[in-house]
């Protein structure tokens, strides 16, 4: 679902807001980034978060990677304010959601509404936004420790289960490969994932 921000000036950019797409089991923490593309310009953006209250609880957010910004939230509205008009672009804010322990399996979207963005010059900028997804799943790939997460402690974990030592892991979600084997394959493809190539965890 794409949104538009209600104002715009004759001869103004259009930039694009995109939330990313994260994998969890119902109790767990997600956090999504909201990130900033084809910036032309702006000194204030503010939006409210939309997003299925039965699946999801908003925990809050906190700055991205950019500098100079000021960043506020209350409630599931969102600010995000420098001191003057800024191109930059990349991640802006990371927003933290709880799963319910009562979300169904499958896929929940998390949307941005009543998107306002200004420049010094007081003129209202266009966003193009897309919605961020969350895949709820008992079965998390790449979790091999079944902490809910996926981060380093899970590469170290297959890697000790391959080398051949006694240790807890969740043989399910470390086939990442979707082959129905664990092995060497799998851990290429972790590293990959957790270092940000663009490769998919099955």
């Amino acid at each position: 679902m794409t949104l538009y921000a209600i104002w715009k000036e004759e001869g103004t950019t259009s930039g694009t807001l995109s939330l990313g797409s994260v994998r969890g089991a119902p109790g767990s923490e997600v956090t999504l980034e909201l990130t900033l593309d084809k910036n032309p310009g702006i000194m204030m953006l503010s939006f409210r978060l939309s997003y299925d209250k039965n699946k999801l609880q908003y925990l809050g957010g906190e700055d991205g990677s950019l500098t100079g910004w000021s960043f506020s939230t209350t409630g599931d509205g969102v600010l995000w304010d420098g001191d003057n008009d800024s191109t930059a672009t990349g991640t802006i804010v990371k927003l933290h959601f709880k799963i319910l322990e009562s979300a169904v399996e499958g896929e929940t979207s998390i949307t941005l509404n009543a998107l306002e963005a200004w420049n010094y010059n007081e003129e209202g900028i266009s966003f193009g936004t897309s919605a961020g997804k969350v895949t709820i799943s008992k079965r998390i790939p790449g979790d091999t420790t079944g902490d809910g997460k996926v981060n380093g402690l899970d590469l170290i974990r297959l890697r000790k289960h391959l080398a051949g030592d006694d240790v807890q892991i969740d043989l399910s979600n470390a086939d990442v490969t979707g082959d129905g084997k664990v092995n060497g394959l799998d851990l290429i493809r972790l590293r990959k994932y957790l270092a940000g190539d663009n490769v998919v965890l099955n």
